[in-house]
């Protein structure tokens, strides 16, 4: 479900994700930081690749004409062969509870971005797919709110969207919203219209044609991923590994269509408020700056 082929990124990643989470391991790099990457060694990877690449932990889907026991025997030939081991533990560390807004700078040669992420639940919860719905509606594609006000109306962004599961959905996550601001316009003029969008979700119902909206869009997609036997083999693979049951794949659908302008209203008002806010930005140093900087 996650969306980020235009977010920014790179160092205002690590910024944010370093800011948001305090104790869960979603806060550290996927590599690792710099004194992880340079330390790295064969002994190490090799305890890693033990741990977790076992049959314990494992789940394989066999997707299109295959012949359940030519299948199975395939299995068995290429499987049967690892040494079981004890299934890895869920990662028991919770995130506390995030009781003020948290704020990060970073200062670059670079175009100014920004990020805003709130702290919501694993992707499995029964609230995200109103959050996701909410996602859609505020910034998913040209005809969203954050796109049609901030890019067509005020043009103060070349570029706006939210999506949610950012870094991961197996545990607790975050739903974001990114945008560039126009040139000559700023971070601050692009958060205060952000603000104000969510702040309309809080306070007025979403119509019933937006949403109906959302919801085929979704539907549509999710259903028109069947079609591809390796997505469908990779979703059936990862509703077994998050609910424990390949069977919730086929449920996802009444559960897009049963979420209502009250979900969102909800979901909006419990988790977008700013004490739940992580804001990372990149504000660009000017030629002046850099060389003042450098005496």
């Amino acid at each position: 479900r996650m969306r980020t082929e235009n977010t920014p990124s790179g160092r205002l990643h690590e910024e944010f994700l370093a800011a948001a989470y305090k104790a869960h391991p979603y806060g550290t790099p996927i590599v690792g930081h710099m004194s992880d990457i340079i330390n790295y060694n064969r002994a190490e990877a090799k305890k890693f690749f033990e741990k977790y690449y076992s049959p314990s932990n494992l789940t394989i889907a066999l997707v299109g004409d295959v012949d359940p026991q030519e299948g199975l025997a395939l299995v068995k030939k290429y499987w049967d062969r690892i040494p079981r081991r004890e299934k890895p533990t869920r990662i028991t560390t919770v995130e506390p509870e995030q009781k003020s807004e948290r704020r990060v700078k970073v200062e670059e040669k670079t175009q100014p971005s920004m990020m805003i992420g709130w702290h919501v639940p694993e992707s499995i919860h029964p609230d995200m797919r109103a959050i996701e719905a909410m996602m859609s509606i505020l910034g998913q594609g040209r005809t969203s709110r954050l796109y049609k006000r901030m890019v067509l109306k005020d043009q103060i962004a070349v570029s706006a969207g939210a999506f949610a599961g950012y870094p991961g959905g197996k545990y607790p996550t975050l739903a974001v919203i990114y945008s560039y601001p126009a040139q000559g316009k700023t971070n601050a003029e692009c958060e205060k219209i952000i603000d104000e969008e969510i702040e309309k979700l809080q306070t007025t119902l979403v119509t019933k044609e937006e949403l109906d909206k959302v919801k085929s869009r979704a539907s549509i997609g999710f259903i028109r991923d069947l079609r591809d036997n390796l997505e469908f083999a990779m979703k059936l693979a990862r509703y077994q590994q998050l609910y424990g049951n390949w069977r919730e794949l086929f449920k996802e659908v009444n559960k897009i269509n049963s979420v209502t302008p009250e979900d969102i209203q909800r979901v909006a008002n419990k988790y977008f408020k700013k004490t739940n806010r992580t804001v990372a930005t990149i504000e660009t140093i000017k030629e002046s700056q850099t060389k003042e900087a450098s005496k």
